[in-house]
């Protein structure tokens, strides 16, 4: 009993302190010296420092719809990564491939493989002067 009561008062105590400093608000200013201070209370901060304070930015509180929401919307995001990846895995597999294919015709070649060049660019007809007939 005497044991329980005493297990009890600590998680309690436990409880309150936490919950107390989860609640605190930490303010940060920087002196004359360039060190940085951080307070519990605006109090805590000199005058002439005061004007660097930003209040904090309290921690939103969201309701079960809105998590569910940005849980989702970071399962979309990892998915659509996963996509990426494996479209590139499969480039890379590829590009493996023909490099592989072209080492084996090298060496059953005995030398260097020779590749069909690119299509040269068309050409305009360029027309010389002696074909060249003026319209009046």
């Amino acid at each position: 009993m005497k044991s329980s009561l005493i297990l009890s008062l600590t998680l309690g105590c436990v409880i309150v302190v936490t919950c107390r400093y989860a609640e605190s608000q930490q303010f940060r200013y920087m002196d004359n010296s360039g060190n940085i201070h951080f307070v519990e209370s605006i109090n805590d901060v000199p005058r002439q420092y005061r004007h660097q304070i930003v209040p904090p930015t309290p921690t939103p509180v969201l309701d079960a719809r809105q998590k569910k929401e940005i849980q989702r919307a970071k399962e979309r995001e990892l998915r659509e990564r996963q996509r990426q990846l494996e479209n590139k895995k499969r480039e890379l597999e590829r590009t493996r491939r023909a490099i592989e294919r072209d080492q084996k015709l090298q060496s059953s070649r005995g030398g260097s493989v020779v590749r069909d060049p690119a299509p040269a660019p068309a050409q305009k007809p360029v027309a010389r002067e002696d074909q060249i007939e003026v319209i009046r």
